[in-house]
């Protein structure tokens, strides 16, 4: 799948070098409105702006993909770097829900790393801790701030607000899920374990408005 061009336009109007560019040359602007048209002002309009665009710095995502071969060491180190990058971009609620989440996955990891498991309510639970939430919350990390906090995406909804009522249900869950896990309630497990699938189903996060393929 391609990117639709009208997201690519989005991305870059919200996007932080293009703020601070517009913020820039502001005065510029002011002076323009206020009739001082001279070939001068036009020219620091365009020089503040590029200055801005240019000069301000992106930010760096880490990594977090799990593999699937994946050792129990690997898939906490992975986790508690999801955790940090939270705390440093996410929100506080959202920082709660993750660390939370975190915390349900490694109690289970003996069975999440576990070859020999057919059993598919634990597929789903991998699937959503080890492949779709890191995935979710990578994609959220490398999106412009302010498109994420204020462009609505889906229902009138911004990612923000997407993202927020995952990760309140997949956290809900994950902790029946962990307490359950090692009991022989297997209905109970194949019921929290459906109801996060089929929050998250196949599709990436944001898939259709980024242009990204399904799982």
């Amino acid at each position: 799948m391609v990117m639709p061009v009208i997201t690519r336009a989005l991305l870059f109007l919200y996007s932080t070098p293009n703020i601070v560019g517009l913020l820039l040359s502001l005065p510029g602007v002011v002076l323009y409105a206020l009739g001082v048209i001279h070939v001068i002002v036009v020219l620091m309009i365009a020089g503040l702006y590029i200055t801005g665009l240019l000069a301000t710095p992106k930010r760096k995502i880490g990594d977090f993909s799990i593999h699937t071969s994946a050792t129990a060491s690997d898939i906490q180190m992975k986790w508690d770097a999801l955790v940090r990058e939270t705390d440093r971009h996410g929100s506080e609620e959202m920082y709660i829900k993750v660390k939370s989440i975190r915390l349900s996955t490694i109690k289970m990891l003996p069975l999440l790393v576990s070859d020999t498991s057919d059993d598919r309510s634990l597929a789903a639970v991998r699937h959503v801790v080890l492949v779709y939430l890191p995935d979710a919350l990578q994609t959220y990390f490398s999106l412009p701030p302010a498109l994420v906090n204020f462009h609505p995406i889906y229902s009138g909804k911004s990612a923000y607000q997407l993202l927020n009522e995952q990760l309140n249900l997949i956290e809900r869950e994950m902790r029946k899920i962990s307490v359950v896990a090692f009991t022989q309630d297997k209905w109970k497990l194949a019921l929290y374990s459906q109801i996060m699938e089929r929050t998250v189903g196949h599709q990436r996060f944001l898939g259709d408005f980024l242009g990204t393929p399904p799982y």
